[in-house]
């Protein structure tokens, strides 16, 4: 699994696939996105999108709307009958296309703040968040460089609120950025971490996947 989201229907989401074989390009398209019911005590996968590449991260937007960030393939929206949605995906950020804006490759976390969709690049020349607009995908801009002058690499990311986005990154660091003003915080979590989420309910508190195994719980202090 590169990704596990609650969906608007109270169901879990799940992006499998995420091999790192899966995001050269000509690879077979063996990526599904699977749904099941986190209440059922034997639930049931059913693989609701099929044909994608190394799915990574998936977001659903204030409409219900699936996203998902594909290593092989870019930014993607599925549609309610589990296909691409292959108009509004043309004009969204690919992999291993990069440019002034998309200055890196692998197309990693993603997630949707009122009416934008936060990416960010597994390598960049400065640790680079992107802003996609839901109606304009082909107006992607900048969010943020998390680890500007230098290069980074960054995972998964989540929101605290509107205007916050917290960054992980396998090299151990947990970034903060403020979408308003663009200014970037980090602090060391002192392990490589891959995966975060906001505690339904404490939004001050974030759930934080190592590499070691590990679940890490991180308060945040504003």
């Amino acid at each position: 699994p590169g990704a596990v989201r609650l969906g608007p229907d109270g169901l879990l989401y799940i992006a499998s696939g995420d091999a790192v074989v899966n995001m050269l390009p000509g690879a077979p398209r063996t990526g599904t996105i699977v749904r099941i019911d986190p209440d059922r005590v034997a639930p049931a996968p059913r693989i609701v999108a099929r044909g994608l590449g190394m799915p990574n991260g998936l977001t659903f937007d204030s409409a219900g709307r699936l996203y998902v960030a594909d290593g092989n393939l870019g930014v993607l929206r599925i549609g309610p009958t589990g296909a691409v949605d292959e108009r509004w995906s043309a004009h969204a950020p690919k992999n291993l296309a990069p440019s002034r804006v998309a200055n890196g490759t692998g197309i990693n976390g993603i997630m949707a703040v009122d009416g934008d969709l936060f990416v960010t690049l597994t390598v960049s020349g400065t640790g680079r968040v992107l802003r996609v607009p839901i109606a304009a995908p082909g107006a992607t801009s900048v969010a943020a460089d998390i680890t500007r002058p230098l290069p980074g690499v960054l995972d998964d990311l989540a929101s605290l609120d509107r205007r916050t986005l917290a960054v992980t990154t396998p090299t151990g660091q947990l970034a903060f950025v403020d979408l308003v003003t663009g200014s970037v915080c980090s602090t060391t979590v002192g392990q490589p971490v891959t995966a975060v989420a906001v505690r339904p309910g404490r939004g001050e508190q974030l759930m934080l996947s190592a590499e070691s195994g590990e679940i890490l719980a991180v308060t945040v202090r504003r």
